[in-house]
């Protein structure tokens, strides 16, 4: 089956990376050019391993900043 090129998306290659951290957490991750927001929201939370459980709407590196915060 030939592929229709009026279909072709561009693949934009990111890194989702955590800061403060030591040693550094970050992922490479290829994603469609037209994922809205929500949808790179999603992907974070696979790619880092989280489920979006909170409410109200938290993002989880928030979170983890407050954790870090209570360690020290």
């Amino acid at each position: 089956m030939a592929s229709d090129p009026g279909l072709a998306t561009s693949v934009l290659q990111l890194r989702i990376a955590l800061r403060g951290l030591s040693p550094p957490v970050w992922r490479r991750v290829l994603v469609p050019e037209h994922l809205t927001l929500t949808e790179l929201h999603n992907v974070s939370q696979v790619v880092m391993g989280w489920a979006d459980e909170s409410a109200p709407v938290q993002h989880p590196w928030q979170a983890l900043r407050k954790r870090e915060i209570k360690r020290t």
